[in-house]
């Protein structure tokens, strides 16, 4: 498609294409959907009327198993608090989208992003 040789790095074709790698394309459809169920609400009721470190961020249960990481309630929640907060503060479900695309192509390493250490 583009004349490319066999060797030259797959990144930067990716990103002229405007095209998701696949780990990519993951990150991108577990964020959407984790917005979706939570209707854009990142933060969690605070019980306390005190104002905490974290308090925008999303609650991750805390995992007993190592398979248990690889699934979508400890992924998504983990992922969401790796964004910005100006994406997860997007008002509308188009925004969000448009922001969460335009950070994950200035992304350079996925796997650094990807990489859980519970």
């Amino acid at each position: 498609m583009t004349f490319k040789g066999k060797t030259e790095p797959s990144r930067p074709i990716f990103i002229s294409l405007k095209v998701f790698p696949l780990k990519y394309l993951y990150a991108l459809k577990v964020l959407k959907y984790y917005h979706l169920i939570n209707n854009g609400v990142s933060i969690q009721e605070n019980k306390y009327r005190t104002k905490l470190r974290n308090a925008h961020h999303s609650l991750v249960p805390k995992p007993n198993k190592t398979f248990f990481t690889k699934s979508f309630v400890f992924i998504a929640p983990w992922l969401y608090n790796k964004l910005p907060n100006h994406i997860k503060n997007s008002l509308s479900k188009f925004r969000f989208l448009k922001n969460l695309q335009k950070w994950l192509f200035e992304v350079e390493d996925i796997d650094l992003l990807l990489k859980i250490q519970a």
